[in-house]
């Protein structure tokens, strides 16, 4: 047995890793360039075969022609499909993006790699591109489902799913794909399992890892425009926009009232902490009109927002930026009499830590010990914290005490809904401050009825509950039933 790599100069090029035989004739007839058959017919066959993997039914061997014709024209059909969706989320009047053509290419020498390490482990020649003509002709497959939830989303035909699924869509596909390749390999290659196995570990290495960390860009996008080009030079890596953003963060802090002496007075500060999706940003900017207006707090609000969008009109929000806001207002504040709300909303894991994103910087997320140490230091000692994010229920515990009262959207072990790039708010966001904190100035009473119409909406869609939680000390609720009897005399001479 030996190893030996074949190339012709024929016109008809051949080439092949082969692991099992000493014959290159043998080698040569099992791994041909040339079309075998009909070349429509031996396509048409193999796009058949992929759906059957794309639906993990069983295909036989002979059907996937080893042929590079079949797999070039495979390629071809994958970038046709993906085109043709692609033009249909962006419109005829888009224009061809041949900077991603090379990656949309990629697929094409990922697929040999992993055929060639299919045929050395299966010691069958033939794997190189029977192999590779499967897993082309399974992308083939997938992308159709795939483009027509795109455009779904994209024109906002499927609203429930885009609100509660978002990006996550994208890692079930993802994930489709890596287990109906998984069960070509485990089809395709005759060998002992753990031959199997092993053809199945460089698959994955080598075909679905390098999609994954460098996913093929779009073909077609939106017509260049003026304002893109302004919206590319205001990126937060911009001259303009970085050096913008110390000065921001000053003027917001300068532009703070002192407080009121004699006043019970309420000081707002919100974050949206993750840039990827408006929805944070969205909410942050009705949050803080709401409390201005409500809690009495115009001129004592300041946002921190994380989006190009805001990148020369708002400071960025990081746990820096969070930390010199907080100690701003504790010297603005009255620590006796005055209360701080604040809110911050982005996505959490079930470590509980907040993601904090604005690429390309990297940011530091923000956990509970830092948020409870960036609090003590500013020296506040009324708080109205609101945590919106999946397990920030795991901020309740570190965070709480006699003077503190603690909303968060869900339990330390559950995720939360609304986020999205088409959701204005997050649950949370829009039962708690968008709808009952616009009838009370009472924190408890609007979370108990928020509560109660976001488990509604999540068993209409079929969501496990993400279990909001409260906790309200003692010294607190007594300090905001003060507030809410001097927000409640105000609103009746207003």
């Amino acid at each position: 047995m030996q190893a030996c790599l074949l190339i012709s100069t024929r016109p008809q090029i051949s080439l092949a890793l082969v692991a099992v035989s000493a014959d290159p004739d043998q080698a040569r007839r099992e791994l041909s360039l040339e079309p075998t058959g009909s070349g429509n017919s031996a396509i048409l066959t193999a796009l058949r075969e992929g759906v059957r993997l794309a639906l993990f039914r069983p295909v036989l061997a002979d059907a996937l022609v080893p042929s590079l014709h079949v797999l070039i024209a495979l390629v071809l059909v994958y970038l046709a499909v993906s085109f043709g969706f692609q033009v249909g989320r962006v419109g005829l009047s888009g224009q061809f993006n041949i900077q991603e053509l090379p990656r949309a290419l990629f697929l094409l020498p990922l697929s040999l790699f992993c055929g060639l390490a299919c045929a050395a482990v299966g010691r069958d020649a033939s794997l190189v591109l029977r192999v590779a003509v499967a897993a082309v002709a399974l992308s083939v497959a997938l992308a159709i489902p795939m483009g027509l939830v795109s455009i779904a989303l994209t024109h906002d035909w499927l609203p429930i799913v885009r609100q509660s699924l978002g990006w996550e869509l994208w890692y079930t596909f993802l994930f489709w794909w890596a287990g109906a390749l998984t069960f070509a390999i485990v089809v395709l290659v005759r060998a002992p399992l753990l031959s199997r196995l092993r053809a199945v570990a460089y698959g994955l290495v080598l075909l679905v890892a390098p999609v994954y960390w460098m996913p093929a860009g779009e073909l077609w996008v939106p017509p260049y425009t003026g304002a893109q080009s302004a919206d590319r030079v205001d990126g937060v890596v911009s001259e303009s926009a970085f050096y913008a953003q110390q000065d921001l963060l000053s003027q917001a802090i300068d532009s703070l009232a002192p407080e009121r002496p004699g006043i019970e007075d309420v000081y707002v500060l919100t974050a949206a902490l993750f840039a990827s999706e408006d929805v944070f940003m969205k909410e942050v900017g009705v949050i803080s009109s709401l409390l201005a207006k409500r809690f009495d707090a115009s001129g004592r609000t300041l946002q921190l927002i994380n989006n190009r969008a805001t990148l020369k009109e708002l400071p960025i929000a990081s746990l820096t930026s969070l930390r010199r806001a907080l100690a701003a207002i504790g010297e603005r504040m009255n620590p006796d009499e005055d209360v701080l709300v604040l809110y911050l909303s982005s996505h959490g894991s079930d470590t509980h830590h907040l993601a904090v994103d604005l690429w390309p910087l990297r940011l530091d997320p923000i956990d509970p010990g830092a948020l409870r140490a960036a609090i003590d230091a500013a020296g506040i000692r009324w708080r109205v914290i609101v945590v919106s994010s999946c397990y920030s229920g795991g901020y309740v515990e570190p965070l709480k005490d006699e003077r503190t009262l603690i909303i968060t959207a869900s339990s330390s072990e559950r995720q939360s809904f609304g986020c999205g790039a088409a959701s204005d708010f997050t649950y949370l966001a829009k039962a708690l401050f968008d709808e009952e904190l616009r009838k009370t100035h009472s924190f408890e009473a609007a979370f108990a009825r928020a509560r109660v119409s976001i488990a509604q909406r999540e068993r209409a869609q079929g969501f496990t509950p993400s279990d909001p939680q409260i906790y309200v000390g003692d010294a607190i609720r007594e300090k905001l039933r003060s507030l809410e009897r001097r927000l409640a005399g105000q609103a009746s001479h207003s």
